[in-house]
């Protein structure tokens, strides 16, 4: 089944444009194939990476798009209509673009590249901004989560703050009134930046150094491939932080009894927290996870109850097994529709 779009062209007829989306392949139904974009324009064929991918068996052939029950199907629906949205916008503006034209004006919306014309214009600041752009329209195809996007955007706030914006987080990805080229980032650039966040912004860890110069040097390096800028500080020894070694505590069986039985009626806040706590120890789930557990994630299989979920991160189903006492704390959190952010935990 096509997608079906008018489009006017330059006389004033209405043209049809279909737009079909079809997986690469259908072997085997519990692997997970790329979704592209089929089109033909002025009689050339292009076939568009959508950069998601989806298991056959959660695919609507008619429909074009994944079954409504597929976990992910309300974020690649949006894409698909949005890629099928511009395809019309394009040819709407210039009805005689070339395929090829068509392909790289489709890149630029998408923010998959940049205009060529802009190269000269764009700094550090920019392409770390476009990254993270596309680590978003992404992230839904599991290559990177919510969390790691969190990190790049931090990283991002405090090279901000480091030049002397005071940007609002919501606009870090947006705001483009600043000066940072790429040779700038030298050794000189990282114990700057290194005294800058202690002393300025209250880092405390050398290891949380060692991730955002890491982090920094990737954006470094992904735009050196790209062919912006000839700094190649990221692949000196000396730009590194070196990691230090942690102290790892875990709690025994018996300290989670405690923990499990002591009374937190006098702080219900803490009561709150000790009970997701204890949820995501005899679960191991990470947050992504146990914070969204529903009644559907609880099945019975004879005797035996289990907690079925699909996780974020690697987007396969778990089966917990788990006994009436944590049975029973999980139908008291989410009767009482709990919720709990994770700074709160990590506070508490």
């Amino acid at each position: 089944m096509e997608t079906i779009t008018n489009i006017k062209n330059p006389k004033g007829k209405i043209k049809i444009l279909e737009v079909n989306f079809n997986l690469k392949s259908k072997k085997d139904s519990n692997k997970k194939v790329l979704i592209l974009a089929v089109f033909r324009h002025k009689g050339e064929k292009l076939v568009y990476s959508t950069r998601h991918k989806i298991e056959p068996k959660y695919w609507e052939d008619k429909k074009q798009k994944p079954k409504i029950s597929y976990p992910l199907y309300k974020s690649i629906n949006n894409d698909l209509e949005q890629i099928k949205n511009h395809i019309t916008e394009i040819i709407n503006s210039n009805h005689e673009i070339a395929i090829s034209d068509l392909k790289m004006q489709l890149d630029i919306k998408l923010n998959r590249i940049i205009e060529p014309e802009q190269n000269h214009q764009i700094n550090f600041i920019h392409c770390f901004q476009d990254h993270i752009k596309k680590m978003i329209q992404i992230e839904y195809d599991h290559k990177y989560n919510y969390r790691t996007i969190q990190k790049f955007k931090t990283v991002l706030r405090n090279l901000f703050k480091y030049k002397g914006y005071n940007i609002e987080f919501s606009e870090i990805l947006n705001y483009k009134d600043i000066e940072f080229p790429f040779d700038e980032i030298d050794l000189e650039f990282k114990e700057k930046y290194m005294k800058f966040r202690y002393e300025f912004t209250g880092a405390k860890s050398q290891n949380t150094l060692n991730t955002e110069i890491v982090i920094i040097s990737k954006i470094l390096e992904t735009s050196y491939i790209e062919k912006l800028h000839q700094n190649t500080i990221f692949q000196n020894e000396k730009f590194k932080i070196s990691r230090v070694d942690t102290s790892k505590l875990a709690l025994t069986e018996e300290d989670l009894e405690l923990l499990s039985n002591f009374d937190f009626s006098f702080n219900k806040r803490m009561e709150r927290v000790i009970d997701w706590f204890l949820i995501s120890c005899y679960t191991a789930l990470r947050w992504s996870d146990f914070s969204k557990i529903e009644p559907e994630h609880i099945i019975k299989d004879e005797e035996e109850y289990y907690l079925r979920k699909l996780t974020y991160k690697t987007s396969t189903d778990v089966y917990i097994p788990i006994d009436h006492k944590f049975l029973n704390l999980i139908k008291n959190m989410i009767i009482k529709v709990l919720t709990l952010q994770t700074r709160n935990l990590t506070e508490f």
